[in-house]
């Protein structure tokens, strides 16, 4: 911890403080933020509450607490790359009661907030993502962004519980982490690599012929609608003879 702060009765409390961990040990690019905190004031501009950044605090993202407009939760960046309102939702209840936050970062850049399970405001889309890269970089707690507590970066107030996540948390997931039941995603990743080898090179392979029939099928339909669309545009000419062949008297009498 440096500057001011402690742990107390669980909970990381903040006076100016914070708290820096050691290296990631995996690259990240879609992540969330999951924090319940209770702040010591509203009153608090540009201060950051969770921040995922370089080791060196030069790129980082970082749930910040009234730095565009007060009382407003954004996702804090260098120099704003990836930061915009999430609309004029204002915090007013974090200094009397705890409250929890979910930043989710998609891959496509595409950030959206939570507050207690709900969506708070609108997602934004500014720049692209960045990737923080296994070793080179570190959450920190309390910081705005840098490698040393500073007035007007540093926020006060309790961390009851924390969490990062290696991908982008889903509505359901943001709704049933505040409710406390949060369901275990198992990814395809992660089976596959529970596998025995020559199992998963079976899946693989399968998967992969399964794919291939899908495209053929897709292209089948594909095939059969414009033989169809060019029967359906067959000129009316055409059309006309041949009805008036199959009604003609001597092809009814030849038949």
């Amino acid at each position: 911890m440096k500057g001011q702060g402690s742990l107390e009765n669980g909970a990381l409390t903040l006076k100016g403080g914070a708290l820096f961990t050691s290296p990631i040990q995996t690259n990240l690019t879609e992540k969330s933020f999951e924090v319940l905190v209770q702040l010591d004031s509203l009153n608090q501009r540009g201060g950051g509450l969770m921040t995922l950044q370089t080791l060196d605090g030069h790129t980082f993202d970082s749930i910040v607490l009234g730095e565009l407009n007060p009382q407003q939760w954004i996702t804090g960046s260098d120099f704003h790359r990836r930061t915009l309102p999430f609309g004029t939702v204002q915090e007013e209840t974090a200094h009397h009661e705890p409250i929890r936050l979910l930043f989710v970062y998609q891959r496509d850049g595409t950030i959206q907030a939570y507050r207690n399970g709900i969506a708070l405001g609108q997602p934004i889309r500014k720049g692209p993502p960045v990737t923080f890269q296994k070793g080179q970089a570190q959450i920190v707690f309390g910081l705005r962004h840098g490698t040393s507590p500073e007035k007007g970066r540093a926020l006060t107030g309790k961390i009851f519980e924390a969490r990062l996540y290696d991908r982008a948390l889903s509505p359901e997931e943001a709704l049933a982490a505040n409710t406390g039941r949060m369901i275990p995603m198992v990814r395809e990743s992660d089976v596959l690599s529970a596998l025995p080898n020559k199992t998963r090179q079976q899946v693989i392979a399968l998967d992969e012929a399964i794919n291939e029939q899908s495209q053929n099928h897709q292209q089948l339909k594909d095939s059969l609608a414009d033989a169809k669309n060019t029967h359906a545009r067959a000129p009316q000419g055409f059309a006309r003879l041949t009805h008036a062949l199959l009604n003609s008297k001597e092809l009814i009498y030849v038949y």
